[in-house]
């Protein structure tokens, strides 16, 4: 049984990997966030759907491509370590 707290290379490596694009798609994800233009009256009811509608379908985009290269990390991370050398 493996006690050690340590982390290999590896891991590390797609640890820190996973955190920078997670904050490079935050930024993009906020300064891409949905606007309603100036010269459209927010107070309208279809209007405000639409603006609610496309926060939702911005985040979603944004929460899948946030997670995708964690994901695709953790696979080969998971992958690599059973391999023997």
């Amino acid at each position: 049984m493996n006690t050690s707290t340590t982390m290999s290379p590896l891991k590390v490596a797609a640890v820190l990997l996973s955190l920078l694009w997670l904050g490079y798609v935050a930024v993009e994800a906020w300064q891409r966030w949905p606007q309603v233009p100036l010269d459209v009256g927010a107070d309208d009811g279809a209007t405000a759907s639409i603006y609610r509608d496309a926060v939702a379908a911005h985040a979603g985009r944004a929460l899948a491509l946030a997670l995708s290269v964690p994901a695709m990390l953790w696979g080969v991370v998971r992958l690599l370590r059973r391999r023997p050398y």
